[in-house]
């Protein structure tokens, strides 16, 4: 790439690696949950495994569970994908059931007040 420009070294992640999907990446911050699952139901439906995602009375075949959890762990951090791949391997939707934090009243009325302080745990 002499000439090109361009200051490639060939280590790391490209930051073009994702694409237009970028957008797409769930860092884990509970409190950007909601507007997330927002965009990623909206690439879903693009993907036509919206309606396997989501819950639902109708049971889509396996393949379709597959699929969307091969769809969706692309673009969780290592601390949600943690907390579905044990639990709810190649099931895209109860992985996606699995990552939805407690509604709480107060959080679904002022999402900007999530705290910012780290999850302590005894």
């Amino acid at each position: 790439m002499a000439g090109s420009g361009s200051n490639v070294t060939g280590y790391g992640p490209s930051s073009s690696a994702m694409g237009r999907w970028n957008c797409l990446y769930f860092d884990g911050d509970e409190c950007k949950y909601e507007q997330w699952e927002i965009k990623f139901l909206g690439y879903m439906r693009i993907q036509k495994l919206k309606d396997t995602i989501l819950p639902s009375d109708e049971e889509p075949d396996a393949e379709k569970y597959e699929e969307a959890f091969a769809e969706l762990i692309q673009f969780l951090d290592e601390r949600s994908l943690s907390l579905v791949m044990r639990d709810a391997v190649d099931d895209g939707r109860k992985a996606l059931q699995i990552l939805r934090p407690p509604r709480h009243d107060t959080l679904a009325q002022h999402p900007q007040q999530c705290s910012l302080s780290p999850m302590h745990t005894i």
